[in-house]
């Protein structure tokens, strides 16, 4: 093999290493957001209003929101009744959450952790591609464009976590 043909399999390998490094550190950092996740105490419930009131102060913060089911959107979305917004608060199930969807019906009590987050534009379209979900069929960029939503990485039954989604 010439030089210059050994020098570009020196970079190639050198590329290839670095994607896989990068791959690596990508996956163990999930796993340990994951892991703390799982590990940190649960906080007292919120109600959906205050996800939707105080948006700015619990922005991409974990929570526990409990509350009516208002609507049901879709098998990986659904709403919680707002006394403050007429739609009510959009929780969408993350694949964690999405053990049991047929428990899903309107005016079933739920108690939900995740993360709140801002339904925009770029959130949308991760929301599409990650869960394949059609937001404009469902019309949730009209209803619930730039308003908070809750990623829910786990759903119980009930309040006070009185009966569990994962049995």
């Amino acid at each position: 093999m010439t030089r210059r043909g050994s020098q570009h399999l020196v970079r190639l390998a050198c590329i290839l290493g670095g994607i896989a490094l990068s791959s690596l550190l990508v996956f163990v950092g999930l796993a340990a957001s994951q892991a703390s996740a799982e590990s940190r105490p649960r906080l007292a419930a919120l109600g959906p209003d205050e996800p939707l009131c105080e948006p700015r102060r619990l922005l991409f913060q974990a929570v526990t929101v409990e509350g009516e089911i208002v609507r049901v959107l879709s098998h990986r979305a659904f709403a919680l009744r707002s006394r403050s917004v007429r739609q009510g608060l959009l929780v969408v199930l993350s694949d964690q959450a999405m053990q049991r969807e047929a428990l899903l019906a309107v005016g079933r009590r739920v108690v939900v952790s995740g993360t709140v987050r801002l339904l925009g534009r770029q959130e949308g379209r991760a929301l599409e591609r990650e869960f394949g979900l059609d937001l404009n069929r469902d019309g949730l960029p009209i209803a619930y464009g730039n308003h908070p939503y809750v990623l829910a990485l786990e759903v119980h039954l009930g309040g006070a976590h009185s009966s569990s989604w994962h049995r």
